[in-house]
C-alpha cells in the first residue's frame, strides 16, 4: 500500500498553523495519508483543538474566524517569506470570494437546513495550506521524497504542491496533468503582487476550487472546550 507523509512547518516560525495546541510549536509536525482513504485536510478538520468561551466570543462571525486562521498560519512562516505571505493572503481572499460566487448554488444545496446554514459557512471546507512542506511516499520499494514545497494541500486523493518561483507576472506555470500522488503547481512571485487571477482552472483542480464538494453539512473548526472529540475517520496522524 502506498502512503504519503506531509511534513510541514520545516523552516518557519514557532507556530505551524491553527491545529497546533498552544504556541510552543511542535517538532516535525506531519500527517500520514493514504490516497483514496484519508479524507481531505480542510480548515475544519477536527484534530482535537478546542477553544475557551472567551476566545470564541472574540470571533463572532465567519470573517473574523477566517482572519484568525490566516494570521495563525502567517505566524508559522519565516518573517522574510514575502511571497509565501502574499500567497496566503490571496488564498484566504479566494476562499471568501469563491463562497460568494457560488452562493446561489450553495443556497440550494442548503435548502434542507431551513436557513440554519449559509453559503459562507462552507468557507471552512477549504483545503488547509501546510507551509514549508515536504511530501514523502512510502511503498514496498521504500521511502522516496517527492518534493519540497512552499505550501502543500491534501485533497483526499493526492497532494497539491505549490512552489513560488521568482519572476515577472504572467509567467506562472499551469496544471501538470500527469497522474501521480503529487500535483505540482508553480506560481511566479510577480503574479502574487499583480492582478493576476491565481485560483482558476486548469491551474488548480475541481477539488481545490470547489472545496465544498463532499461536504453536505458545513462546520467550523472553532469547537468549544468540553466538546467531546470526534473520533477520526481517517488514519491521519500528527507527530
Amino acid at each position: 500500500m502506498t502512503r504519503l507523509t506531509i511534513t510541514y512547518g520545516r523552516r518557519g516560525g514557532p507556530r505551524s498553523g491553527h491545529i497546533r495546541e498552544g504556541r510552543r510549536g511542535v517538532a516535525d509536525p506531519r500527517f500520514e495519508l493514504t490516497p483514496g482513504e484519508t479524507p481531505a485536510l480542510r480548515l475544519n478538520t477536527d484534530v482535537g483543538l478546542r477553544f475557551q468561551s472567551d476566545q470564541l466570543a472574540k470571533l463572532p462571525g465567519n470573517a473574523e474566524k477566517l482572519d484568525y486562521l490566516k494570521f495563525e498560519i502567517l505566524g508559522a512562516l519565516d518573517q522574510f517569506a514575502q511571497y509565501q505571505k502574499a500567497f496566503l493572503i490571496r488564498y484566504f481572499a479566494f476562499i471568501s470570494a469563491r463562497c460568494q460566487e457560488a452562493a446561489p448554488a450553495l443556497s440550494r444545496t442548503l435548502d434542507w437546513s431551513g436557513r440554519l446554514f449559509s453559503p459562507d459557512d462552507f468557507a471552512f471546507s477549504a483545503l488547509w495550506p501546510l507551509p514549508d512542506a515536504r511530501v514523502t511516499q512510502t511503498d514496498e520499494s521504500g521511502e522516496t521524497v517527492l518534493g519540497d514545497f512552499d505550501f502543500a494541500f491534501w485533497t483526499g486523493r493526492r497532494a497539491i504542491g505549490i512552489r513560488i518561483a521568482g519572476g515577472a507576472a504572467g509567467t506562472a506555470l499551469g496544471l501538470k496533468t500527469a497522474p501521480g500522488p503529487v500535483l505540482p503547481v508553480t506560481l511566479a512571485g510577480g503574479d502574487l503582487q499583480s492582478g493576476e487571477v491565481l485560483f482558476v482552472a486548469p491551474r488548480f483542480p475541481d477539488e481545490f476550487l470547489s472545496f465544498w464538494i463532499g461536504e453536505r453539512v458545513p462546520c467550523s473548526p472553532f469547537r468549544p472546550v468540553g466538546l467531546t472529540d470526534i473520533e477520526a475517520t481517517s488514519s491521519q496522524g500528527v507527530g
